[in-house]
This record gives structure tokens, C-alpha cells and sequence, in this order.
């Protein structure tokens, strides 16, 4: 039988759920709304290949990777001109959601034993894993077509793409982090107008 998804108001509560559950549920959270969001395929990610597509990431998972990182203490930021000069070397290769001390991914047990720890305290009555989340991401790439859509209406207190969240919030910050990378200092807005540029 097909794992049926969450609706939006147990996707609001599950989310809500990790939220309350203290800092160190920011890893789950990250793991979590990238499954929303991004789909399976975030559960292997390695910090390699998030770097090459962080313009790509939907506004709320890159928020929540620099939230893991600055928790972890992480010595990585995401940026192009770090990724050609550092690749094959420290965290790059390493799976993003992981034990600590492991560089490989969390099985797929794992992700479910978290998402089901969540739900139970969310209160939510049917079976929550893995699949679940999966057939959920894929209901909501239909419904809304992006993440950064659907994201005010299951982010409790969040409204992406209006609201984002920089390390240093001025008028001379650039208001896109993504564009400086995960932990970096955001550069002036001259230096920004020169990188949208290029992006553009």
C-alpha cells in the first residue's frame, strides 16, 4: 500500500515539532525540510556537491544548512572559488547529514527513526517515515512548483523569499547570503552588484 502524504497542517506541526525541540534539532530540521523540498536525493548529499548548486537551494534549506553549520562549528562555507581551491580535502567529500565522526550518510532507517520521533511528539496518528516525506515533497513540487511557495504555509513565523536570514542584516549587506556562502560575511553592495552580474 502507497505511503500516503502529509497534509500541509501535519507538515506545519511535524516541522513545528522539530523547531521546538531545542538547537540541536536544527540537524534534523535541516535534513528534514531538505527532504520537503529537494527530495530523496538530499539524505546522500555530500557538502561537494550542495556547494555546486547553493544558487539552486530553495531559500529555507540553505537557511537551515547554515543554521547546522554555525551549530556544528563546521569549518566550511559555500562558495565557488572555495570549492575549486579546497575540493577532495576536509568536509567536502563528506555526507552533510551524518553521524558525527562518519562521513557517510544516515541510512535510511535512521531518517525514518527521526522523522517518527518528531511526528509522535507533533501528535500526528498515522505512520510517519521516510516514504512519507518523499510522497510529500512530490505533492508539493506539484501543487506549488517551489519550494520557496510553499514554504509560508508549512514554516511556522517564516516567508521566504521576502524574509532571509544574512549573518550581518545592514542596508549595505547583500540581501541573497547564498550569494557569499554558508557562514561567510556577506560583501558590500558593490561587491554584490559585480556578483549578480556574473550570475545573472
Amino acid at each position: 500500500m502507497k505511503q500516503q502524504p502529509l497534509t500541509l497542517e501535519e507538515t506545519k506541526k511535524l516541522l513545528t515539532a522539530i523547531r521546538l525541540s531545542g538547537p540541536k534539532a536544527k540537524n534534523d530540521f535541516a535534513l528534514i525540510i531538505s527532504l520537503l523540498f529537494c527530495g530523496r536525493k538530499a539524505r546522500t548529499w555530500i557538502w561537494g556537491a550542495v556547494l555546486r548548486t547553493v544558487m539552486d537551494l530553495p531559500a529555507d534549506v540553505y537557511n537551515a544548512l547554515r543554521e547546522m553549520k554555525i551549530l556544528k562549528h563546521l569549518d566550511i562555507t559555500l562558495s565557488q572559488r572555495d570549492y575549486e581551491k579546497h575540493w577532495g580535502s576536509g568536509l567536502w567529500g563528506h555526507a552533510v547529514f551524518r553521524a558525527s565522526r562518519k562521513s557517510t550518510p544516515f541510512t535510511t532507517t535512521e531518517v525514518s527513526r527521526r522523522i517518527k520521533r518528531y511526528a509522535k511528539r507533533a501528535g500526528i496518528k498515522s505512520t510517519v517515515n521516510l516514504r512519507t516525506i518523499i510522497n510529500t515533497h512530490h505533492i508539493l513540487r506539484k501543487q506549488f512548483g517551489s519550494a520557496d511557495l510553499a514554504s509560508p504555509l508549512i514554516i511556522e513565523g517564516q516567508s521566504y523569499p521576502a524574509k532571509r536570514l544574512p549573518i550581518h542584516a545592514t542596508a549595505e549587506r547583500s540581501r541573497d547570503p547564498r550569494l557569499h556562502g554558508i557562514g561567510r560575511r556577506s560583501a558590500t553592495r558593490t561587491h554584490s552588484a559585480k556578483v549578480i552580474a556574473r550570475v545573472g
